[in-house]
This record gives C-alpha cells, structure tokens and sequence, in this order.
C-alpha cells in the first residue's frame, strides 16, 4: 500500500513538472507586465531618471510604472548581472534608487 503511494507522488509530481516543458511550445506567446503598485511615484520617477542616466530608459520620467519602465529594468538587470525579470525587487531598488545617507546629529 505505501508503494502505491510514492508511485502516485512520482506519477502526479512528473505531470507537475512537465507542464512548464509543454508551455514552452505555445504558439501564442504571451506578455505579463508585471505590477508594482507598491512604489510610489516619486521612487519610480527616481528608478526611471537612474535609468535613463545608465541609457536604458528612454521614456519620459513621470512616475507612472508602464511596459516602457519594466523592459527597462529588465535591459539593467540583464547588463548588470541580475536575474532579468523585470521586477522591480530589493537588489534592483537599492542600485537604481539608493536610500540617502542617515541624518548626521547636530553638535
């Protein structure tokens, strides 16, 4: 009985796993834009102005996250060495939009 059981768990997790394989043969390719409704305008109008100095963003710099700004990130994660999803994450934030230096204390 319980090698029927692992039997299933291969069965069912080789199907699982063949499903990505098959997409890759779709005739009608598909564009995600991916969503950062989490940025603010003025963090993505400095995304797009650190882009634009790096010569990927050629779009204008109006805070507004559109396909122009992703395919950007996109060309800089890629020229740069990073997993090119056109996501917007953390290591691709701190390069293109630095957090400034810390208030120094007044003496």
């Amino acid at each position: 009985m319980f090698k029927n059981h692992i039997v299933a768990a291969v069965l069912a997790l080789g199907g699982v796993a063949a499903l990505p394989a098959c997409s890759a043969f779709d005739s009608h390719p598909r564009t995600v834009t991916v969503v950062q409704p989490q940025l603010s305008p003025g963090v993505i109008r400095t995304v797009q102005t650190s882009l634009q100095q790096d010569g990927a963003y050629k779009g204008a710099i109006d805070g507004v996250w559109g396909p122009e700004t992703e395919a950007a990130v996109r060309s800089y994660q890629r020229d740069h060495g990073m997993m090119a999803t056109g996501a917007l994450n953390a290591p691709t934030l701190a390069a293109l939009a630095p957090s400034p230096p810390p208030p120094t204390a007044a003496t």
